[in-house]
């Protein structure tokens, strides 16, 4: 960058001073600093563009508000002499005239201002009260010395998202990785880069998996080809009991309890469980929770140590609980309590006893406690009543969607809206911005078109914040929220 005006400045630096005693004269000369270093930047406040609900109850809707950069810290280089935000601005932000704070070794700096992306930079001198253009992309911003030496100008950029970090995004759906025959009854779980799918076709249970191949930075993922495992599954396996537990995969078929292995799968001998099981549910590091066969409510949890299995009954159920008949669809999850991390919540939904219900049903239930509890809320704050449920833990919060829901404000196609709670699935929000079932750009046809051709799905979430939706015909959908992909700069 060429500085075009420095000569103007030398009587601003330029000072001698003489002193003169009665005895003789001595002048004294001052040397100046040649330090040139930028020490601090920072922004002041920025218009933005916010999507948001207008005035009219209108969802989506575009308005420009204004918001305090100034919380967003710039890392500044000396060696390679770049300041840059490592924090990207919201996306939206307005960069066309930006105030900027800046200490350096002297008050004389200069930047490269430009008015077009291609045009030639023009020496201007900064003030504090300038509005400065960085839409044109980094500028070149150079500190004058005390003794009138140029510094090593620096390149400033600013940093923008372009992306709505908080918008769920869907991408590809895979049509050409699809099963045989059509699944019913599906359950997937994915486990060390595979995606296993439980369920039955023809009447035959069955279990498909594919091998997902990620990017080097995790921005996108492709899943092979399906392949079904060799070794057919037991008679009258359970698609819906299949359970992820200390990273072994457990289903049950016949009320015995098994373990997917490299081989096929194993049956699992349990001290104390004569009657066997009619549910898996869900477990943390220590538990799993199921529920005993011949029976309504009696739970038993599941412990293994030394490769010795052994359960300990609950009880008989003392909260009123009420979870589906067995080879009936539920979700369950389990979470380290916000509290304590040594200490576990687990959560299971399940649909209402008639589909003319408002409100879906929604237990949870404390590692500490040895008893289940059934949240019960009004209309307006309850989970609806959804056919064939999801529920996952996902960007720190519960998400619920499924098949056709009936709630307080009425009846929703399949896939029409995505439910969320922050509270352990106490009380329920439908969320209308940002994390919906936007249409991939890719596909011709919206999630709730899929849902009716097969009346069947699975989900499952990756350990690189993907979300899988796998459809009865074994195409997928993969979706993700967007600042769960985001990289760091350095």
């Amino acid at each position: 960058m060429k500085i075009k005006f420095l000569p103007a400045l030398v009587g601003l630096f330029l000072t001698t001073s003489t002193f003169t005693s009665c005895l003789d004269t001595e002048v004294t000369e001052m040397t100046y600093s040649s330090d040139s270093s930028i020490k601090s930047f920072s922004l002041g406040t920025l218009k933005i563009k916010v999507l948001g609900n207008s005035s009219h109850g209108i969802a989506d809707s575009a308005y420009i508000d204004t918001m305090s950069m100034g919380d967003y810290p710039f890392t500044i280089d000396q060696i390679n002499r770049t300041i840059e935000n490592k924090d990207s601005l919201p996306v939206g932000t307005d960069i066309s005239k930006v105030i900027t704070k800046i200490t350096a070794d002297s008050n004389y700096i200069l930047y490269g201002k430009k008015t077009s992306a291609d045009g030639e930079p023009t020496d201007t001198l900064w003030t504090s009260t300038d509005s400065i253009d960085f839409s044109f992309g980094p500028l070149q911003f150079q500190v004058t010395a005390y003794d009138l030496s140029k510094g090593r100008p620096y390149t400033v950029k600013i940093n923008v998202h372009t992306q709505d970090p908080d918008s769920l995004i869907w991408h590809s759906v895979y049509d050409t990785h699809t099963f045989t025959t059509d699944l019913t009854e599906q359950k997937a779980i994915y486990k060390d880069n595979k995606i296993y799918v439980f369920g039955i076709a023809n009447g035959t249970p069955t279990l498909q998996y594919t091998t997902i191949s990620y990017n080097s930075d995790f921005s996108g993922a492709v899943p092979g080809a399906w392949k079904e495992m060799e070794t057919p599954l037991p008679q009258n396996t359970d698609p819906y009991s299949a359970t992820l537990w200390n990273n072994e995969i457990y289903f049950l078929a016949q009320s015995k309890l098994y373990k997917l292995t490299t081989n096929g799968y194993e049956e699992i001998q349990v001290a104390n469980a004569t009657e066997g099981f009619s549910q898996l549910i869900s477990g943390h590091n220590t538990t799993l929770y199921a529920r005993k066969a011949n029976t309504e409510k009696t739970f038993t949890s599941l412990t293994v140590s030394n490769g010795a299995y052994s359960c300990t009954d609950d009880g008989d159920g003392s909260a009123p609980i009420i979870f589906p008949a067995t080879a009936q669809p539920f979700s369950a999850v389990t979470v380290p309590a916000s509290h304590n991390n040594t200490l576990y919540r687990t959560i299971v939904m399940s649909s209402g006893e008639t589909a003319s219900e408002k409100t879906g049903i929604v237990c949870s239930r404390l590692s500490s406690d040895n008893s289940w509890i059934t949240y019960t809320q009004p209309d307006t704050l309850s989970c609806p009543n959804i056919t064939n449920p999801t529920m996952i833990y996902y960007n720190k919060k519960l998400y619920a969607f499924g098949g056709a829901s009936k709630a307080s404000d009425g009846t929703h196609e399949a896939f029409a809206l995505l439910y969320s709670s922050t509270d352990n699935g106490l009380s329920w929000d439908n969320i209308a911005i940002h994390e919906t079932f936007a249409k991939p750009t890719e596909d011709d046809k919206t999630f709730t078109e899929r849902y009716a051709e097969t009346q069947s799905y699975s989900c499952t979430v990756d350990e690189h914040n993907f979300i899988w939706i796998i459809w009865g015909d074994g195409s997928m959908s993969r979706g993700r929220i967007n600042h769960l992909g985001f990289a760091p700069k350095w």
